[in-house]
């Protein structure tokens, strides 16, 4: 689907700014989230 591969072209081309926003978000979470799982949690 044209939207996916869209989404996640988006969101590798924005991978730092994703990555400092959903770092601030999720600093108060009990758990590390390795960077490259971010597509994925997104997708959820």
């Amino acid at each position: 689907m044209d939207f996916l591969q869209n989404y996640k072209i988006f969101i590798e081309w924005h991978n730092t700014g994703v990555v400092i926003h959903y770092s601030l978000q999720l600093k108060a979470s009990p758990f590390t989230v390795d960077p490259k799982s971010f597509p994925v949690i997104l997708a959820m």
